[in-house]
C-alpha cells in the first residue's frame, strides 16, 4: 500500500510538472537556469495552493505566482528555498533535461516538509509567548489579540472551527483557551499539497511515544517503568530538570488499576496523562466521536457555520473577563478508548494457535490487498483530471504549514 500511494503521488507530481510546462510556454528538453528557475515557480505555485490548472482557459504563470505572493505570506522564503535545493542538486549546471528537472521536483517533494517545520516552530514560538505559563494554552482573547493587534496573520480561527478541531479547552466557560499542540497539528496549518497527502506540522509526542515503544517492546508497562523511562525525556520546550507531579503519578496509577496493574501506552487514558506531562508537545486526545478532522471549506460545507471569527468576533472574545480560578492541570476525563487491542492469549502447540494466526493473517491482508487495488483504480481514474477540483477562492493564508 505504500508503494502504491508514493506510486500515486510522484504521478501526480508529473502531471502537475506537464502542466506547468504548457502554463510556462516551454517544452520539455534542455532548459537553462532561468527557465528552470521560472517553471518551477510556477510548479510550487500549484503545488502549495493546488489551484486548478487543467481548467480553460489555463492560468497564466503570472496570475498564478501573483495568487500564490498575495494568499501564501512565506512564499518568497519558498522560492529562496527551491533555488538552493536546485543549485545543491545540480552544481555549477547551466542547462537541464527532462529528466534533470523531474528529478529536481521528485527531491524537492522529498525535502519540503522537513524545510518548512520551520514554520511550525515559528508558530509555536508565537504562541508560547502569550501562553497561560506552563500550560500549553493561549486564551482566546489572546489568540484574537495577537492577530489584530499584534501583526500576526494566523490565529483567525472561529471558536466553532477550533471546538470541532479539538483546539479548544472549555473547562472554564468564562475563559476558553486554545491547546497549543492540538492547535499546530490542527487541518487548517496542513498544505493540500497533493490529492493523497497532506503536508501538515510535525507532531513532536510521536517521538516521546517511538522512544517508550522502543524500550518497552511491549503493548503495556507498569506505571514505575513509564515514569522511569519519561522522567529521562524532558520535554524539547523545557531545559530544566524535568519531574512529575504526585497528581500525575496518582493518575497513572489510577489508569494500571484499571488494566490489571498494567498502562497501555495505546490508549486515550495514556495520551491523556502524556498530554499533562508534555502539555506543549502531546496534543489532549478528544473524547470518541467529539471532534471532526475536516479543513475549513469542509467543516463549512458540512456544517454550516463559519471556519474563520469576524473582526467582531474577536473585539468580543477580546473584551471578555474571565471570571473563576484558572489551574495549571485542566480537567481529567475518566473515559478510556483502546487504540490497539489485545488479542486474546493462544495455548502455545494447540491447533487453536493455528488458526488464531491464520485468522490474524486473514484479516490483516485481505483488507490490505484490498485497499491496494482500490488505491490503483483512484490512481488510473486521477490520471484523467489530477486537479479537478478549483480551490482558486480557497483561503491559502491558513493553509501554510507542514
Amino acid at each position: 500500500m505504500a508503494a502504491t500511494l508514493e506510486n500515486l503521488a510522484h504521478a501526480e507530481s508529473m502531471e502537475r510538472l506537464r502542466l506547468s510546462y504548457k502554463i510556462g510556454g516551454m517544452a520539455p528538453g534542455n532548459l537553462n537556469a532561468t527557465q528552470v528557475e521560472s517553471l518551477l515557480d510556477i510548479y510550487m505555485a500549484g503545488y502549495i495552493t493546488r489551484l486548478n490548472l487543467t481548467r480553460t482557459p489555463l492560468p497564466s504563470s503570472a496570475y498564478l505566482i501573483g495568487h500564490s505572493a498575495r494568499s501564501y505570506p512565506g512564499w518568497e522564503a519558498v522560492r529562496t528555498w527551491v533555488r538552493q535545493v536546485k543549485n545543491e542538486t545540480a552544481v555549477d549546471r547551466d542547462i537541464f533535461s527532462s529528466v534533470d528537472i523531474s528529478h529536481l521536483v521528485t527531491r524537492i517533494g522529498d525535502k519540503y516538509g522537513r524545510w518548512q517545520a520551520y514554520e511550525c516552530d515559528d508558530l509555536k514560538r508565537t504562541l508560547f509567548g502569550i501562553e497561560d505559563d506552563g500550560t500549553g494554552r493561549v486564551s482566546l482573547s489572546k489568540f484574537y489579540d495577537s492577530h489584530l493587534n499584534h501583526g500576526n496573520w494566523q490565529f483567525t480561527e472561529s471558536a466553532d472551527y477550533l471546538r470541532a478541531t479539538g483546539a479548544l479547552d472549555e473547562s472554564n466557560p468564562s475563559n476558553p483557551r486554545v491547546i497549543v499542540p492540538n492547535y499546530i497539528l490542527s487541518p487548517s496549518n496542513c498544505v493540500a499539497a497533493s490529492s493523497y497527502y497532506s503536508v501538515c506540522c510535525l507532531d513532536e509526542c510521536e517521538d516521546f511515544v517511538d522512544h517508550l515503544e522502543k524500550e518497552i517492546r511491549a503493548p503495556t508497562a507498569t506505571p514505575a517503568r513509564i515514569v522511569e523511562l519519561v522522567a529521562a525525556m524532558p520535554p524539547s520546550t523545557f531545559a530544566g530538570q524535568h519531574t512529575i507531579s504526585a497528581l500525575l503519578l496518582n493518575r497513572l496509577d489510577e489508569i494500571a488499576a484499571r488494566n490489571d496493574g498494567q498502562v497501555p501506552i495505546h490508549g486515550r487514558l495514556f495520551a491523556q496523562w502524556m498530554h499533562h506531562v508534555y502539555p506543549r508537545e502531546c496534543p489532549y486526545p478528544a473524547l470518541p466521536g467529539t471532534t471532526k478532522t475536516l479543513r475549513s471549506r469542509a467543516f463549512e460545507q458540512e456544517t454550516g457555520l463559519k471556519s474563520t471569527a469576524s473582526k467582531k468576533e474577536m473585539k468580543q472574545a477580546i473584551a471578555v473577563t474571565p471570571t473563576g480560578e484558572e489551574s495549571n492541570v485542566v480537567t481529567w476525563s475518566d473515559e478510556d478508548e483502546l487504540y490497539v487491542e489485545r488479542p486474546p492469549t493462544p495455548i502455545p502447540g494447540s491447533e487453536r494457535s493455528s488458526v488464531w494466526a491464520a485468522a490474524r493473517f486473514a484479516v490483516f491482508f485481505v483488507p490490505a490487498f484490498s485497499m491496494a487495488l482500490f488505491l490503483l483504480r483512484v490512481g488510473r481514474a486521477a490520471e484523467a483530471d489530477t486537479y479537478g477540483q478549483d480551490f482558486s477562492k480557497h483561503d491559502f493564508s491558513k493553509t501554510h504549514f507542514v
